[in-house]
This record gives structure tokens, sequence and C-alpha cells, in this order.
């Protein structure tokens, strides 16, 4: 997610933003990996289908692996949305809108 978000750069998730309502483009979020179930990826939102596939897409398109090349993921592959970073410091702000 360069150069968005960077190793070391520690976030905090809302792991329920979407028990009750869908993702919406722009947002952040952590989702399954369909290729490996037990590895999470940092993606953004590019749109929502009907049925709540949700197709991701890195920031930086020349080196991200996404949903060009896995396909759209079921909603329940959303593992929570990014809020924040918290570390470090000088890097600290809001990615969402809220």
């Amino acid at each position: 997610m360069r150069p968005t978000f960077v190793p070391g750069d520690w976030l905090i998730a809302d792991r329920r933003a979407y028990r009750s309502q869908p993702p919406r483009p722009g947002e952040l979020v952590l989702a399954a990996d369909p290729r490996e179930p037990s590895r999470t990826l940092l993606k953004r939102v590019a749109h929502v289908a009907p049925g709540g596939a949700t197709w991701l897409e890195g920031d930086n398109p020349a080196a991200s692996t996404d949903s060009r090349h896995f396909g759209a993921v079921p909603r329940e592959a959303l593992r929570g949305r990014i809020r924040l970073r918290y570390w470090p410091l000088r890097r600290t702000r809001s990615r969402q809108n809220d």
C-alpha cells in the first residue's frame, strides 16, 4: 500500500465495521487473501457489486497484487476497516472519511 502505508506503520482497524453496513469505495480495509486465507491484505475498496462482492486495489498499481489478479472478494472476507495510523508519530493521521 505504498505510498499510503509503509512497513512499520501501526494501524487501528475496526473489525466490526462491516457487520451492519457494506464497505464504501475509497475505504481502506483488511481482507483475507483469497489465495491464502490465513494471510491478511491491506487494500482500498475500488467498488462494491450487488451481492457484496468487493473489488480491492492497492495504491501502487504497478507493484500491487489485488483484485486485478484474484477477482472480487466476498463481503465475508473483509476483516476490518482501517481507522487511523498511530505510529510512527510523524506520519500519524486519520486515513478514512467518516
